[in-house]
């Protein structure tokens, strides 16, 4: 997905990926079967998937404990069916649903987490296949127990404006966590053609109204105003930015290099405010002295390979770069907001 010599800037996720047992590698040429699961993490079982009509069912026989499950199921596309297609899990009167891609072939890793409250020795568990067919027989089940440390010092990674919601309100909601949004956001759909004649115009307009959803929008989540920071860099710049590290670049749609002109719509003082060009050295600083002032102990960003956004790719290449410069110890969790048909799930 990305050019050879950024591996060096994340080389450090290899390290991280051990503490996160439910991370996997894509893994090429091996079937169906496209993920290696890291060695000794979390907890492996064969189940016997009886079939019945529609779909499958197991006896639920685990009582270790455990916070993530993830079950990997070979599923059929079911000729003729619709796009709106989905697997449903039932445990007594609770029932989960996953919505699966309509042309779906081979092994696909389901979280079934959410039956985790529903779930007890001996209970029957039943798969109802939407437009797929759920093969019976042998499937895996993996458990994992990564729950984070309620004492952590978050920090959320966002690449842009929303994608802290999209990835982890459920995480922050209600803590102590830091969010820092890297771009305004101010590239892709022309939302305010019809009132600006300019088109630089508009897309700064529409860079300031997100730069501003980024650090308000947390507020929902019990994350004030001050602990949130739109560093402002430009949309749709991050991988051409690092390709060209001694370059100052423009916005996407207009002359203007300075970033400041978005950051005036943070209230905290995280970082300063003033003049600032958008270049690749000034937002791996700018990462780095917000480790030192945050220190944070959990990080969460997008994922450099899983996430098919280049924007969201180099994200992560910045703040390994920024975690070198700081050298202190740090538990990642890595998201994906982007995800492709061909990295699935």
């Amino acid at each position: 997905m990305f050019p050879f010599r950024i591996l060096n800037s994340i080389r450090a996720l290899a390290l991280v990926c051990f503490s996160l047992g439910f991370l996997a590698t894509p893994l090429r040429g091996a079937g169906d079967d496209t993920y290696r699961f890291t060695q000794g993490m979390g907890e492996e079982r064969v189940l016997n998937l009886e079939a019945m009509p529609g779909g499958a069912r197991w006896t639920w026989a685990l009582s270790s404990k455990w916070d993530t499950a993830l079950l990997g199921l070979r599923l059929h596309a079911i000729e003729g069916a619709k796009s709106d297609t989905w697997v449903e899990f039932t445990s007594g009167s609770h029932r989960l649903r996953q919505h699966i891609e309509a042309d779906v072939q081979g092994l696909r890793w389901l979280n079934i987490t959410g039956l985790r409250a529903h779930l007890a020795e001996g209970r029957t568990v039943e798969i109802i296949g939407h437009g797929v067919q759920v093969e019976p027989g042998s499937a895996t089940l993996r458990t994992f127990a990564n729950r984070p440390n309620a004492k952590a010092r978050i920090l959320i990674l966002a690449t842009h404006p929303d994608d802290a919601e999209i990835a982890a309100f459920g995480l922050y909601a209600g803590s102590d966590a830091t969010i820092v949004t890297l771009t305004c956001g101010n590239a892709g759909d022309a939302n305010y053609k019809e009132h600006f004649s300019d088109v630089a115009e508009q897309y700064r307009f529409k860079g300031l109204l997100r730069a501003m959803d980024s650090i308000t929008v947390p507020w929902l989540g019990g994350i004030p105003p001050e602990r949130c920071f739109n560093l402002g860099y430009f949309d749709a710049r991050l991988q051409e930015m690092h390709d060209r590290p001694k370059e100052v670049l423009a916005e996407v749609y207009g002359p203007n290099c300075d970033i400041s002109i978005y950051r005036k719509a943070n209230l905290g003082n995280l970082l300063a405010k003033g003049p600032r060009t958008n270049s690749w050295p000034h937002l791996v600083e700018d990462l780095a002295e917000i480790f030192r002032k945050v220190r944070p102990t959990l990080i969460v960003m997008p994922h450099p390979f899983l996430d098919t956004h280049r924007d969201h790719g180099f994200t992560a290449v910045a703040a390994m770069e920024a975690l070198e410069r700081w050298k202190q110890p740090v538990t990642l969790f890595l998201y994906t907001n982007h995800a492709g048909k061909d990295l699935y799930p």
